[in-house]
């Protein structure tokens, strides 16, 4: 996504900072030294177990005050909240559309705010994950002339190399492990050498089709996995 700019007022989307600049931030607030530090000190009620200040809310969670701001802008998310009590302090900035609150509240050791809905996303890179091997284990079980069996197999690994990458890219890593992904590429690679050892033992079928033949299979298999990369790709969206 593109960064916001000239909105016309600074703190709404164009500040462009580190998590080490907001910490340092997020510490002279906490201790009450920092310019501006009075503004994150309540003065009305915002409702819902809530105070405000000059922008900062202060809510009570599990007994404890957490003093905090959230934010987003096209395609980024954000949040920063601390505990002056504990001294305890975070800064979460994410890349994401994805809202990030619960993170921090749980980095603050806290249970975050009521039940945190599953995304269907969520299910969707799974499935992106696992699937990404299963056209090239496909093609291990099959018995087809040398050829053929090749195409099928590069068009495999092209589909599964594809679906990786974009899953990788538009997946939905705040819930499913990074480590996932290393799996599925792992299992991947590994239809690929096992596949690729099983080609010598094809080349004596007795049914070889003419070049042409096997072009018109290799393109509707391709097409076959045209059709399923683009299914991914909206639905991952």
């Amino acid at each position: 996504m593109q960064h916001w700019i000239a909105s016309g007022y600074s703190p709404a989307g164009d500040i462009w900072t580190t998590s080490k600049d907001m910490a340092l931030l997020l510490r002279s607030v906490a201790l009450g030294v920092g310019p501006g530090a009075d503004a994150a000190t309540p003065r009305f009620d915002a409702g819902h177990a809530r105070q405000i200040g000059l922008g900062w809310y202060t809510t009570s969670i599990e007994g404890r005050d957490i003093t905090w701001h959230d934010g987003a802008t096209g395609g980024f998310t954000s949040y920063m909240g601390f505990d002056r009590n504990s001294k305890q302090g975070v800064v979460v900035l994410s890349n994401t559309d994805q809202p990030v609150v619960a993170i921090g509240q749980r980095l603050l050791g806290l249970t975050p705010d009521g039940p945190q809905p599953r995304s269907p996303r969520t299910a969707v890179t799974l499935l992106c994950i696992a699937g990404a091997a299963l056209p090239a284990l496909y093609v291990m079980l099959l018995r087809r002339p040398t050829a053929l069996y090749r195409t099928y197999l590069m068009l495999s690994l092209a589909f599964g190399t594809t679906l990786l990458v974009l899953v990788r890219r538009l997946g939905d890593w705040l819930t499913v492990p990074p480590t996932s992904w290393a799996l599925g590429c792992g299992l991947l690679a590994l239809a690929a050498c096992q596949s690729a050892t099983k080609q010598t033992s094809t080349a004596s079928h007795p049914h070889a089709p003419s070049p042409l033949k096997t072009t018109l299979l290799g393109s509707r298999y391709a097409m076959l996995l045209l059709a399923l990369l683009l299914l991914a790709t909206v639905a991952v969206l």
